[in-house]
């Protein structure tokens, strides 16, 4: 049917420290791709957040960062 994908996304909610978790689940389980957004406001959002940084830097699969 058009319109129709074999896409799931899958939301995860932990309390830790939040670059070690998303690499730790893009590293553990079955993930193709990491989709965030970097949060930063006025002249600052020019440049990736240091969470954002630390997930393009270290995650073994493609990450597209958002604002």
């Amino acid at each position: 049917m058009p319109g129709e994908s074999d896409t799931t996304v899958r939301t995860v909610h932990e309390v830790r420290h939040p670059a070690r978790t998303v690499v730790d689940h893009a590293t553990r389980d079955d993930v193709d791709h990491v989709v965030g957004s970097h949060g930063r406001e006025g002249v600052s959002r020019l440049l990736l957040g240091s969470v954002a940084e630390k997930i393009v830097r270290r995650s073994p699969v493609p990450v597209t960062v958002v604002r």
